[in-house]
């Protein structure tokens, strides 16, 4: 009985091993053999882990956390973010809002415009790239939308964040 076991198990092994790739994935039918250089990914973690462009449109993050805007970008390619503040809240006091934690890599931050209530982070570098953010809603519900600009000068995607 363990023979057989050994057998099957060797037997699927070698199944998994000769499974055939399909062209379109297969690096060696690329005559150039080129490999994407403008290529932008949002994994779930970076270095911190809750990685907000990696969540879904809509989603709702929690006040205080920490979260990270973190980025796999190729050796070619550049991405901005801008962060609008959606948030209403009576004038006068203090509303929902995010901060940024000091550590960060390959993000320019500008400041937040009080006027127009948006900041804007540019890429620096490629490779992996994050900033530490947190979120705050000081009694109110929170709202932002997130514009991604992927190695374009125009939005290529947008997300709503909501938080309390």
């Amino acid at each position: 009985m363990r023979v057989l076991k050994v057998i099957i198990f060797v037997f699927t092994l070698l199944c998994v091993a000769c499974e055939e790739v399909p062209e379109n994935e297969n690096p060696n039918n690329n005559p150039n053999n080129s490999v994407k250089t403008d290529s932008i990914s949002y994994p779930e973690k970076v270095i911190l882990g809750n990685n907000v462009l990696a969540l879904k449109d809509s989603s709702i993050l929690v006040s205080d956390d920490a979260y990270e805007l973190g980025a796999v970008l190729g050796k070619d390619a550049n991405l901005k973010l801008v962060i609008t503040n959606l948030s209403t809240y009576p004038s006068g006091e203090m509303g929902p809002i995010w901060f940024f934690d000091m550590e960060s890599q390959g993000w320019m931050i500008n400041d937040y415009n009080e006027s127009s209530n948006y900041q804007v982070l540019t890429s620096t570098s490629t490779g992996k790239i994050y900033a530490v953010i947190s979120f705050d809603g000081f009694g109110y519900q929170g709202e932002c939308r997130i514009d991604f600009y992927e190695n374009s000068d125009t939005i290529t995607q947008s997300k709503y964040y909501f938080w309390e």
